[in-house]
């Protein structure tokens, strides 16, 4: 498919998540955190790779947090905006962080994990469809960084239902997640 529809999705998607008040991005970012607790596959990762919401992204924050008060480790993305990649560095608390690549927060810390023993990603990105298609913002940081895991790692996707379109266009790059969870529902 062309670049162009994707384009034109990613922009009517992001128009859509940006015109949400503050109080329904609120509510409906803790649902969606409640959601995705009552995952087993949540539950049980050890070493979680998160990221700090961007341009009205589901807030993930409070479910890192209760992560990390868990025991599990957490590393965020550091963008290599050079190499075109993204690294998983971990962090202590969620507040030590700075503005990176795209004014994205990040980790001061450079300590990288191999994602090789990341067991869950928490992936954002701009749209969905029902077949579990991703859209994010156009660079392929996370279709690169995905391709490395270990045949193991899940990858979970929170998203507002108004981020599900019927059908998304899918390049041989593109990487699907394994699990998409809404205010409404979980698509497998």
């Amino acid at each position: 498919m062309s670049r162009v529809e994707k384009k034109d999705i990613r922009a009517e998607v992001l128009k859509r998540r940006e015109a949400l008040r503050r109080d329904e991005w609120t509510s409906l970012s803790s649902i969606i955190c409640r959601r995705m607790s009552s995952l087993t596959v949540i539950f049980d990762a050890d070493l979680v790779l998160g990221y700090v919401p961007f341009r009205n992204e589901v807030d993930v924050l409070p479910l890192l947090r209760s992560l990390l008060q868990r025991g599990a480790k957490i590393a965020l993305p550091k963008v290599r905006k050079a190499e075109h990649r993204i690294d998983a560095c971990l962090v202590d608390n969620l507040e030590d962080l700075e503005r990176g690549a795209y004014g994205i927060l990040e980790p001061r810390s450079e300590s990288r994990v191999d994602p090789q023993e990341i067991d869950l990603v928490i992936v954002p990105g701009v749209a969905y469809d029902e077949n579990r298609n991703r859209l994010g913002y156009g660079g392929g940081y996370y279709d690169r960084f995905l391709t490395g895991l270990s045949a193991s790692a899940v990858s979970v996707a929170p998203a507002f239902e108004l981020q599900v379109v019927p059908q998304l266009p899918r390049d041989a790059h593109d990487k699907r997640v394994d699990v998409i969870v809404t205010e409404n529902r979980i698509i497998r």
